[in-house]
């Protein structure tokens, strides 16, 4: 069986969405567990920086994770290649110019709802681990809940942007009818 190329954009945005996962997953564990302090302990001036912009950092690559993942959806719906390619840059550059804004509000979203069994979390995993693993677990299931909730946000405006973009790119490929000379105007 001949293996299938896939194309450059393709690439790109598996690559793109492996990077966002990864930063998303060691600044969501460092928040979670108090990790800045090792790096502080190292070096004080890099320790103080990423507990400055670790929860950011984390924020940021959901949103993104969110985008990525819309635009890799998006593309497996347009059949025609040139429309998709067109729909995928133009999405990506509206991500990177939105993604600061988009951030703000999906962390704002994400943070709506959350407490109400909270409690009961903590409580179970203090219960099942001891109070020290169990407050640390507590705070990762916490975090990865925030993550996936502001990843989710970000999906649907990245659907949305995708949608947009394609539609506009369909819209500019479908020539205008033309109009004879014996029609009437």
């Amino acid at each position: 069986m001949a293996k299938k190329i896939r194309p450059r954009y393709s690439r790109a945005l598996r690559w793109l969405t492996i990077a966002s996962i990864a930063i998303g997953l060691v600044a969501m564990l460092s928040y979670a567990s108090g990790a800045h302090i090792a790096v502080r302990f190292l070096h004080p001036h890099a320790g103080a920086w990423w507990n400055d912009h670790e929860f950011w950092l984390m924020e940021a690559a959901a949103s993104a994770l969110g985008l990525l993942i819309a635009i890799r959806a998006g593309a497996r719906i347009v059949d025609h290649a040139a429309v998709r390619r067109r729909a995928i840059a133009a999405s990506l550059v509206a991500s990177v110019l939105l993604l600061s804004a988009l951030t703000h509000l999906g962390a704002a979203l994400a943070r709506l709802g959350w407490t109400a069994g909270s409690a009961a979390i903590r409580d179970r995993a203090i219960s099942l681990a001891g109070y020290d693993v169990g407050s640390i677990l507590d705070k990762v299931v916490i975090a990865g809940i925030y993550f996936l909730k502001t990843a989710a946000f970000s999906l649907l405006a990245g659907l949305a942007l995708f949608g947009v973009a394609s539609a506009v790119f369909v819209a500019a490929a479908v020539p205008a009818p033309r109009r004879s000379e014996a029609s009437p105007r």
